[in-house]
């Protein structure tokens, strides 16, 4: 992934992660937008800005591919198009965390909201 994704409103968007670590059992990968760059919530609830993702990994070979769907209603239409802050990270079966990304996330109006 890179450190700076653009998601245009309204619009599904995939993001793809290589996982390169040193174990794959019980490994659950965290994926949050907030309009803070740090807090200290432990339920990604506060200042987040879309539904949290939480994906379970399974598999016995390295490297594993996992796909992020951000969908339309993920991000509430209130949410004002800005800057915002992303972070990518990893816990596995014993509950040791890996960073694995973070960085910007642009959430892009659209000029117009006709549907057809």
């Amino acid at each position: 992934m890179a450190n700076k994704i653009l998601y245009t409103r309204g619009t599904t968007y995939k993001l793809t992660h290589t996982y390169t670590a040193p174990t794959y059992l019980g490994v659950t990968l965290l994926f949050t937008v907030k309009n803070a760059k740090y807090d200290s919530d432990v339920t990604d609830v506060t200042n987040s800005i879309m539904t949290p993702k939480t994906l379970s990994m399974s598999g016995s070979t390295f490297p594993q591919t996992t796909t992020i769907t951000i969908n339309p209603s993920d991000i509430a239409d209130t949410v004002v198009p800005a800057t915002y802050y992303y972070s990518l990270k990893v816990i596995d079966s014993s509950g040791a965390e890996y960073k694995c990304d973070s960085g910007t996330f642009v959430l892009e109006g659209i000029t117009t909201n006709r549907l057809a």
